[in-house]
């Protein structure tokens, strides 16, 4: 028992011993050290990652995480934002730590001896606090807690949510377009966000955010579209188009990381060559979406990079050869100083310094020659508010920022890359082909309707208008004389038409137009007109045929014998086109007199080719190959390489010969098929063939200009002149429609619009219209900006999307986007009881089409719809669906219901 009694004893010893100890630690917990009850939260969005402890006196010693770069030593911090818990009332004091950042190799500091902090109870309202640079280059900011918890942060924040809201806000409104064009590293898709209309005369590209901790470049573009949405700001858009990239590096502001992306690339770097789509897919998107804008003529004039640093300055590139480029950023920089708080000013642009492509302005200005700029701001000090920003601040720049835009471009720009010359023509638009820069300016407005252009001996441009006038326009003088106004001409619809010139041979002019019979009835003529002391006299009648207020034609074009080609129309009389015994839907051969040529393939027949419906281009090319383009009915647009006594197979072979009906025809009767066929159709208008090494892309292809697609296409030929080998489209929809073309012996494009005229295109026409526009090398391509060139950007088409995709395709030039018809022509979808009514009797009509005169709702209509039976079951239950609802709100039409119809 003893050694037990032993333990015991000592035991009590102990516990004697360690008493004070107890008391003392129970004193210790029953009075909380200092800060026992402050708490740092990160767990919400855009929260920057960091470590934290509270020592002794009840201060927080926060210490900020670093982003790295890629293949450098640089790293940056420069964000924060956490929320502190504390007992209401309490004084907290929070010394932050880590700003010692490395650029370039040297040691730089995100804070300064006027950096604040800003400070929200609900994360909505926000203040500046005041905050102190302390040794150890870090922060100290005192807040006395006005409840258990208070955000604080660098700059007010902006967060993907809010990106949201806005998007939420503004995506129905009809001047607001939402695109995705790329992805994040980590997916976050990237919205690039159009205000106003495509077809306004200007263009301007801002993009936000590269930077994760730069929120106030977010709250600047947020006002930017507001102010432009507002009632002072749609007016506007009157003269430009925004497109907006709001948040570059989503994936930084996700995460609440600084400068570099999630592999370490900063976004507003490298761009002297094309990104890497695996390290940098933001910026390959905004490439890819430039590379888009280039192809279709929609590229920006003037870009803006917005960021907010410790400074806040306009950065200018090194010029280069880009002559105007400094003068506009100086009236760039005036116009910021006068209608917003900017006050820090431009630098940079020296050419001197020899400075490499860095910065996307850099890269913008070199590689696509768009004049282009980084603006910062000073989160720390705005100098035109004398105190630090807010969002309300930067909201109020943005809103300022879109007059600054519009006096921009109502004053003009000048920069642009030179020429050879060293004259500089940078245009409305610049197209980026292979090697070479093209400009895209408009050089005369004010026109009814060109239809034809051509290239006069006299090096000027003659041009008809469907008004009857014939006109004189001298493209270096600017000079204009009218030559001619028809006195017999008809104009419904149509009116004057195509014309050609034989000139400097002989002083005869073509022309051909519409008039009327003492019976009223429609007839065309081509009428030869001597020029003479500045006037077009003498007429005589070559030949005459019965016309109509549609499908006419027509082209003239003088053949390298001397002989006079004419495209006619087959006047809505199908027959008619293979009928030799009448002009409609032929080519036409004739003498300059108007006689019959000896060798034409039927004797005492002007028929030369027939089988046409619609023809609207017809060019000889240099070798001797004559070429016509016409317009299909619902499917098959053609563009023809044209022979002596050819058949071209309207109206029973449309296109290639390749339907089962048509293989019959073509095993009957020498059918000659397209060169090229466009399902669905595109409304061809005139062709020239392009010679000139001037756009050495361009070469041996004939250009062809579209009214339904509004674009030009060039269609590249092989050597021998008799297949086409490629096809690219440029200016889609940028112009509306595109009828007139010809050629200068300099290699100058020239193209009329016809906007003006009975079917104009959606927003059309615009100020201006109808106008002439000139297309012209303007400088070749660096390397780097060609290894830029990639692919189109192809847009994934959502569920459901097909009806709609249809009705563009198929349905919109005629009854147009909204579905409300043209008056007298095409009737309204929208409350049309043929649409929303019987839905058998509707599929009918899609399946055999429909002629003759119409009643809607009262109203006459009397305008031929094409058969839409080529189309798939599947397509045909699409579209209908579609129109039905978008239009009526009424059931969809079913894939089998569409098969029974067919079947009767």
């Amino acid at each position: 028992m003893r050694p037990y009694r032993r333990i015991i004893r000592s035991g009590c010893v102990a516990a004697v011993l360690c008493l004070p100890i107890a008391l003392l630690l129970a004193n210790t917990y029953q009075h909380e050290r200092p800060g026992r009850r402050i708490y740092i939260g990160t767990a919400f969005e855009n929260a920057s990652p960091l470590e934290w402890s509270v020592d002794s006196t009840g201060r927080v010693d926060i210490a900020l995480l670093y982003d790295h770069e890629r293949y450098s030593v640089n790293r940056s911090n420069g964000h924060w934002l956490f929320q502190v818990q504390a007992p209401k009332g309490t004084r907290v004091e929070l010394v932050l730590r880590n700003f010692d950042n490395y650029w370039n190799g040297r040691l730089a500091a995100a804070i300064t001896d006027r950096s604040p902090a800003c400070v929200s109870v609900d994360g909505k309202t926000w203040k500046t606090v005041g905050a102190s640079r302390i040794d150890g280059n870090r922060l100290r900011i005192s807040v006395d807690m006005p409840a258990d918890s208070l955000y604080v942060s660098e700059t007010q924040p902006y967060r993907i949510s809010d990106l949201r809201a806005l998007v939420e806000e503004i995506k129905s409104d009809p001047l607001v377009g939402i695109t995705t064009i790329g992805h994040t590293v980590e997916g976050r898709p990237l919205e690039m966000i159009r205000v106003g209309r495509p077809t306004a005369p200007h263009r301007v590209f801002v993009r936000a955010r590269a930077h994760g901790y730069e929120a106030g470049g977010n709250w600047v573009a947020q006002g930017l579209i507001r102010g432009l949405l507002s009632p002072a700001g749609r007016p506007m858009l009157d003269r430009y188009c925004l497109y907006i990239l709001p948040m570059a590096n989503k994936d930084a502001v996700a995460r609440g990381r600084s400068r570099f992306n999630s592999r370490g690339i900063d976004l507003n770097r490298h761009w002297d060559s094309a990104a890497d789509p695996l390290l940098a897919p933001e910026n390959r998107a905004v490439e890819g979406w430039l590379d888009e804008a280039s192809r279709r003529g929609f590229l920006p004039e003037l870009a803006i990079d917005l960021h907010n640093d410790a400074e806040g300055h306009l950065h200018l590139s090194p010029p280069g050869s880009h002559r105007g480029y400094l003068r506009d950023m100086h009236r760039l920089d005036s116009l910021l100083r006068r209608y917003t708080w900017y006050r820090e000013g431009a630098i940079g642009g020296d050419e001197s310094a020899g400075a490499p492509i860095s910065s996307i302005a850099d890269g913008l200005l070199h590689r696509y020659g768009i004049s282009a700029a980084v603006l910062e701001f000073n989160w720390e000090w705005a100098a035109g508010l004398g105190r630090t920003p807010l969002g309300k601040d930067w909201e109020e720049f943005g809103a300022g920022l879109a007059r600054v835009f519009d006096e921009y471009f109502k004053t003009g720009t000048s920069a642009g890359p030179a020429t050879a010359a060293g004259r500089v023509d940078r245009g409305e638009d610049t197209l980026r082909l292979d090697s070479t820069l093209v400009g895209v300016s408009t050089v005369l407005t004010g026109l009814e309707v060109p239809w034809e252009l051509a290239w006069g001996a006299d090096n000027c441009i003659w041009f008809t208008e469907q008004t009857g006038r014939i006109t004189r326009w001298d493209p270096v003088s600017g000079s204009r004389r009218q030559l001619l106004q028809l006195p017999d001409l008809y104009r419904k619809r149509l009116g004057l038409l195509s014309m050609a010139s034989d000139m400097p041979r002989r002083p005869w002019v073509f022309v051909n137009y519409l008039f009327l019979k003492p019976d009223s009835s429609v007839w065309a003529k081509v009428v030869r007109y001597t020029y003479e002391n500045d006037s077009l006299m003498a007429p005589k009648i070559l030949i005459q045929w019965p016309a109509h207020i549609g499908h006419n034609g027509s082209r003239i074009a003088i053949a390298p014998d001397g002989r006079l080609m004419i495209a006619t129309g087959d006047i809505t009389r199908d027959s008619a086109a293979r009928d030799r015994r009448t002009p409609n839907g032929k080519i036409l051969r004739l003498n300059m007199d108007g006689s019959i040529p000896a060798d034409n393939p039927y004797p005492g027949s002007p028929v030369w080719a027939s089988g046409f419906r619609v023809p609207q281009g017809l060019v000889y090319s240099p070798a001797g190959r004559l070429y016509s383009a016409e317009h299909g009915d619902a499917t098959d647009d053609e563009v023809n390489l044209i022979r002596k006594g050819g058949d071209y197979g309207w109206p029973v072979v449309t296109g290639y010969c390749d339907q089962p009906g048509e293989k019959k025809w073509c095993r009957l009767s020498p059918i000659v098929e397209p060169l090229r066929a466009w399902t669905p159709t595109i409304a061809p208008a005139a062709l020239a063939c392009y010679s000139s090494g001037a756009i050495p892309e361009w070469k041996n292809a004939l250009l062809l200009v579209t009214l339904k697609t509004q674009s030009l296409r060039v269609l590249q030929l092989d050597r021998a002149g008799t297949r086409i080998t490629r096809e690219r489209v440029y200016l889609e929809k940028r112009y509306g429609r595109l009828r007139a073309l010809c050629v200068s012996p300099a290699g100058d494009v020239y193209i009329g619009t016809s906007n003006r005229d009975w079917n104009p295109p959606e927003n059309f026409p615009v100020g201006g219209d109808d106008r002439i526009i000139r297309i012209r090398r303007i400088g070749r391509m660096t390397a780097g900006a060609r290894a830029a060139v990639r692919g189109v950007v192809h847009a994934k088409t959502t569920p459901g999307a097909e009806g709609a995709i249809l009705y563009t395709s198929y349905c919109s030039s005629c009854h147009k986007a909204e579905g409300q018809g043209l008056a007298g022509s095409f009737p309204p979808l929208a409350g049309n009881p043929f649409v929303a009514g019987d839905k058998r009797a509707l599929v009918r009509i899609l399946l055999k089409g429909l002629s003759g005169p119409v009643q809607v709702n009262g109203a006459g209509y009397d305008q031929a719809m094409p058969s839409f039976a080529f189309l798939k079951d599947r397509d045909l239950a699409a579209l209908l669906t579609y129109i039905r609802w978008r239009f009526n709100k009424a059931g969809g039409v079913t894939e089998k219901e569409i098969s029974k119809e067919r079947k009767q």
